[in-house]
Order: structure tokens, then sequence, then C-alpha cells
């Protein structure tokens, strides 16, 4: 999974993919604060861009979504339904792209998921 775009929740507030660096704490599903270990940077070709969110993600983003994983293939009708960090449900729709761009692998300490603009996601895959 690869963000190309998108506000990473820490522990200070959202803060752009692109201004992350190694030890600052992103927040899981758990509120637990997780130390990055490393910030990677690859091309891709295939994108999810969203109705409502300013996030970019690879297509091969799983989601951890109100009933449980999911990826673009598996969202039924393109709709999302996740919960938020303080646990309020919101919808967003999901559509697929081909566009050549760079996104950014996360490696955390403790955790496999992480929030893009409020968008729960696992950062290895399932």
């Amino acid at each position: 999974m690869l963000i190309v775009k998108g506000n990473i929740l820490t522990s200070n507030g959202p803060v752009p993919v692109e201004n992350l660096e190694p030890g600052m704490l992103v927040l899981d599903r758990g509120h637990r604060a997780c130390r990055i270990l490393s910030i990677e940077k690859y091309d891709i070709a295939n994108i999810l861009l969203f109705e409502k969110s300013e996030a970019i993600l690879s297509a091969d983003t799983v989601f951890l979504t109100i009933f449980g994983k999911r990826t673009a293939e598996k969202i039924k009708d393109g709709k999302l339904e996740m919960r938020k960090l303080d646990y309020s449900r919101f919808s967003e729709t999901v559509i697929s792209a081909e566009e050549e761009c760079s996104g950014y692998k996360i490696t955390a300490e403790v955790t496999n998921n992480i929030f893009v603009d409020n968008l729960n996601v696992m950062l290895g895959g399932d």
C-alpha cells in the first residue's frame, strides 16, 4: 500500500505524507502512538481517488471498514463505510484510475494500520 497524497494522523495532528519523517509518531485505530521506522518512495500506475477526501492511495490498499477488511474490488458499489479515530461513522466513494505517480510506503513500529485523511488503512496489505 502506497500513499500518493494525504494527511497522516500523527500525535501532533494531521501531517502531509511528504512531510513525514522516521521517528514521528502516527496514530492507529487502537489510539496508540506508533513510531515510524521507515518511509520509502515507489512509482505506481494504478491509484484510488475519493469523492470527499483529497487522499490518493495505491490500488492495492486494504481498508479497515466497519464491516472488516476490504480491498477496492470488494467494496460494494464503490462505497466505503468507515469510522474515524473518534468512532464517528462516515461514507466515502472510491474511484479507480490509471495514472503514473509516486507514492510512499510507511513502516511503523507495533502497528499495521494508520489513518490517511480519516481513512483507516493497513500498511502492508492483509
